[in-house]
């Protein structure tokens, strides 16, 4: 900021024909720079170059001169992405610009600028530029030059200077610590004019650089019950708000120690609305908000892919899927010809780090070992559910006659590697749900994987997976008895796989 604000007052005094140089001098060191030097640097250096500018024998360009003035106020009060730091911090410093600023320029203005000529100021510029951050300033500083016409100009007492100078002391941290760390407030203090408090606030998470543990993983559903169902699986859980305006903001932060040493950092999102471009979106926002994910991880209920005649592929209600090497195939993407459909979905590998967790928990699944099953019984009792009962395992064939299950050894709920099918559309058809079966050789349907891998994709250097709990059988004929009936405790059993997975993981 102190940098973009020096180089426009530097083109204030050119513009004054001000032989001398950088009129905005401090010591530069990050020990030695403090806040209140900054904030009363910046308003003295803009207030002496627009009287030098406004003083000189003649103005080689009155517009841009003015102009160039609005841009540096502009700065300081329109443009809080040239601020590192929270929310608060930046409503600060637009505080600092309108009870400051704008009242130290505001009287040069009036005295030197006619109100007809910073009104032609003020319409050229937007005819040509339209309304942006230096429009605003123009305007803001018309208005101070106004108001100062009335009151005969502003001035801070000493009793309010020296509370800015005393931030630094309080704050014990360079001005850029104290940005990110500290709640500026400037507030009206009767009457000599401003007053500074300054409140201790925790840095916000998900931005490199500070001094705190990154998020490393995020984690999204789209239902209220997958939501619950993570939040059990996470230790000391907290709410965060992403700063800005506008929906997707929401998060849960909470942490899954690893066995192999170190905590991972969750962060726990929910999709506005069902579907991959929903998903996508919500994906969107939280590689935005958190730069530090190297995973997001999509953990919810899916329906299953059965398969009677092969029982090694034959999942049934409550088993796990997961993502394998092909990951999720976007299945509504493609062509309509005549009488067919052409598939033109792109590869969406997942992530390689998540995968080889996967390898590590089959590995240990021959050997007996399968935490997952622990994860699901406890938060199963947290809520009261139950496994329910298995005269709604239906899966009927074509005539609607039901099919037995095939008999296997291997203890429920089973965990299945395999392509995930993902579309927009609730799939609810026994012959589509097949045809995906053999076409693809899927063993889950679903509708957010390929919003979130198409959105992990496009960052570019974060995976993505995805973990489904079967409900259902993607069959009209017995979602009745089965969607509603099975989806807490789907919803359960993948939020225990996703822990089991991450406790596989060394953490940070």
């Amino acid at each position: 900021m102190a940098e973009r604000i020096g180089g426009l007052v530097v083109q204030l005094r050119q513009m004054g024909r001000h032989p001398e140089g950088s009129i905005f001098q401090m010591d530069r060191s990050p020990a030695a720079s403090q806040i209140s030097d900054r904030s009363i640097a910046v308003a003295s250096s803009l207030e002496d170059a627009a009287k030098e500018v406004a003083e000189a024998a003649s103005w080689t360009n009155f517009d841009l001169t003015v102009v160039t003035l609005a841009q540096c106020y502009g700065v300081v009060r329109f443009s809080p992405h040239a601020y590192a730091g929270n929310q608060q911090s930046v409503k600060a410093f637009s505080q600092f610009g309108d009870r400051i600023l704008k009242p130290r320029l505001g009287p040069v203005l009036a005295r030197k600028v006619s109100r007809e000529s910073f009104a032609k100021v003020v319409a050229n510029y937007e005819a040509r530029y339209g309304k942006d951050g230096v429009s605003l300033g123009l305007q803001a500083l018309q208005q101070a030059s106004l108001e100062a016409e009335r009151t005969a100009g502003f001035r801070l007492s000493e009793q309010s200077l020296g509370l800015l100078s005393a931030l630094a002391e309080k704050a014990g941290c360079t001005p850029d610590e104290l940005v990110e760390r500290f709640n500026l407030q400037i507030s009206s203090n009767g009457g000599d004019g401003a007053a500074v408090a300054a409140e201790l606030l925790p840095p916000p998470p998900g931005r490199r650089g500070k001094k705190m543990a990154l998020p490393t993983v995020g984690v999204i559903v789209a239902l209220d019950v997958e939501f619950d169902a993570v939040r059990l699986m996470l230790s000391n859980e907290k709410p965060y708000r992403a700063e800005g305006s506008g929906g997707s903001r929401e998060y849960l932060i909470g942490d899954i120690p690893s066995l192999r040493g170190g905590i991972h950092q969750v962060i726990l999102a929910q999709t506005m609305a069902m579907g991959n471009n929903a998903a996508a979106l919500r994906a969107g926002k939280m590689l935005e908000h958190f730069d530090g994910l190297d995973c997001v991880i999509m953990c919810g209920i899916g329906g299953g892919v059965p398969h009677p005649k092969l029982p090694e592929n034959h999942v049934r209600l409550g088993d796990i899927v997961v993502s394998d090497r092909f990951g999720v195939i976007q299945t509504d993407l493609g062509k309509q010809k005549l009488g067919e459909f052409e598939h033109r979905h792109d590869p969406r590998p997942p992530s390689a780090r998540m995968l080889e967790a996967v390898k590590i928990l089959e590995r240990d699944k021959l050997a007996g070992v399968r935490p997952w099953e622990g994860h699901l019984k406890a938060g199963l009792a947290a809520r009261g559910y139950s496994r329910p009962d298995l005269s709604t395992d239906v899966v009927l064939d074509e005539n609607g006659e039901p099919i037995n299950h095939p008999i296997v050894s291997e203890p429920s709920p089973r965990v299945f590697l395999g392509p995930i099918a993902s579309s927009n559309a609730v799939q609810g058809d026994f012959r589509k749900r097949d045809y995906l079966r053999d076409r693809f050789k899927v063993k889950a349907v679903e509708m957010e994987g390929s919003g979130i891998a198409d959105a992990t994709w496009e960052f570019g250097t974060v995976g993505y997976f995805d973990i489904r709990g079967i409900c259902d059988y993607c069959d009209d004929r017995t979602k009745h008895l089965q969607t509603d009936t099975w989806k807490p405790y789907a919803s359960m059993v993948a939020a225990a796989y996703l822990r089991s997975l991450l406790e596989a993981i060394p953490g940070g």
